[in-house]
């Protein structure tokens, strides 16, 4: 039988799993003249100085423009992500805390606690009052905020660039320690209104994008948080949150009909949203 020299494993080890390929600075930028090629973007030229080849300045501007066609592309889809992000989270806490600070407020008023109606109209002395005497206790606030900036915050508007649809000077306005602002308005009947601008420090904050609503109402007994849209039906949200109208449906102001639709979603924006971000 012929004699086969075999070497051990110790003298020749296998090849690792994964070799690196070092690919030389030429073949590189040959590729990449093919690829520019496929696109007519490129014609078969050279350009060097002491044998080193460069790209020319047409080359580095198509590649600049292609890389500026992706971003135009790219960004304003992750910044719209980013921003929806935002809107979900804060919105989240800031729901949690109001209806914290409802239910410890309840628990040390009794049972069926609601804050008292001290008066027969909308006023911001009575928001103050109110919110101060039964609410502030259970709420890291940061801030309050004076009356003039109180009713630039209340500026709410339908679109980007048209005027403010509405504002109020019937509130008290709070900054909180989760990075949103709260505008309380006390009633002279059932159901406070807690509004929550989840970026007070925009210059333009609208419905369903920036503001949000929710209401404390006694119930069965109890006060809970609701949107006074809780029985319309998904088409009704869809058409009265997208509304340009202020109060588009029963007097009530188009920021709840939003917020329903992301109470009801488990607090993440539905593909179906009808505000643009």
């Amino acid at each position: 039988m012929k004699y086969v020299y075999r070497r051990s494993i110790k003298d020749a080890p296998p090849p690792p799993s994964s070799t690196y390929v070092d690919i030389p600075e030429k073949t590189f930028k040959g590729r990449f003249y093919n690829f520019l090629r496929n696109f007519n973007l490129y014609k078969r030229k050279r350009c060097c100085y002491r044998n080193t080849y460069a790209f020319t300045l047409a080359e580095v501007l198509i590649t600049l423009g292609i890389i500026g066609v992706v971003a135009a592309l790219t960004i304003p889809a992750l910044i719209g992500k980013y921003e929806k992000s935002v809107v979900e989270n804060r919105l989240k806490s800031s729901y949690s805390i109001i209806a914290n600070a409802v239910k410890f407020a309840e628990n040390e008023y009794g049972n069926g606690f609601e804050a008292e109606y001290v008066a027969e109209s909308w006023s911001k002395e009575n928001s103050h009052y109110v919110f101060e005497k039964y609410f502030a206790p259970y709420i890291k606030i940061i801030k309050t905020y004076p009356d003039d900036e109180c009713l630039t915050l209340s500026e709410s508007y339908g679109t980007s660039s048209g005027s403010a649809m509405y504002s109020d000077y019937n509130g008290a306005c709070y900054a909180l320690a989760n990075g949103t602002a709260l505008i309380f308005f006390a009633a002279p009947r059932n159901g406070h209104l807690f509004k929550v601008l989840i970026n007070p420090s925009k210059k333009r904050r609208i419905d369903g994008r920036d503001i949000f609503n929710f209401y404390a109402v006694n119930k069965n007994n109890s006060i809970i948080l609701t949107t006074y849209a809780n029985l319309l039906t998904e088409n009704q949200l869809i058409t009265y949150c997208k509304s340009t109208s202020a109060r588009p449906y029963n007097s009530m102001g188009r920021a709840n009909f939003c917020t329903e639709m992301l109470m009801r979603n488990g607090w993440k924006i539905p593909k179906n949203y009808p505000v643009k971000f």
